[in-house]
């Protein structure tokens, strides 16, 4: 009768035993940082979104390009000018990353006007582009 409590008693400390240790394993596990919109994202220049974040505790961002991309202290990024860049997110046991493509901004106000052989295109110029293209085409 003694043997039988023993080996219950080891059965039973052991399974305590291993059964803590998963609770740890768990708890480990779910304070690290999750972004939960998306780990990429896209944007147009002037546009920004919010990082959507699982974490315990206080986190930090950082751009890894301020003049594509900046962030704020609550994980708000704005597109500046097009190009891209990655915002990581810090925290106490954890860090994500989050990739951003910036698109430029369309150009309004588009005109053309056709004298002879020759085709004049005017638009309003966009703060933040560099540069524009213009497509030809002989098909009307």
């Amino acid at each position: 009768m003694k043997s039988i409590k023993r080996v219950t008693a080891t059965v039973l400390a052991a399974t305590m035993v291993v059964a803590t240790a998963g609770v740890v394993d768990v708890k480990e596990a779910s304070a690290a940082v999750k972004v939960m919109n998306g780990k990429k994202k896209t944007i147009t220049a002037g546009d920004s979104f919010k990082i959507v974040l699982k974490a315990d505790g206080a986190v930090t961002y950082k751009s890894s390009s301020k003049k594509v991309g900046k962030v704020s202290k609550k994980g708000v990024v704005k597109g500046v000018k097009a190009g891209k860049a990655t915002i990581t997110v810090k925290g106490a046991s954890g860090s994500a990353k989050v990739s951003v493509t910036v698109t430029p901004k369309k150009v309004k106000a588009v005109s053309a006007a056709i004298s002879g052989d020759k085709v004049k295109v005017s638009w309003t110029k966009t703060a933040g582009v560099k540069g524009y293209e213009v497509y030809a085409s002989k098909k009307c």
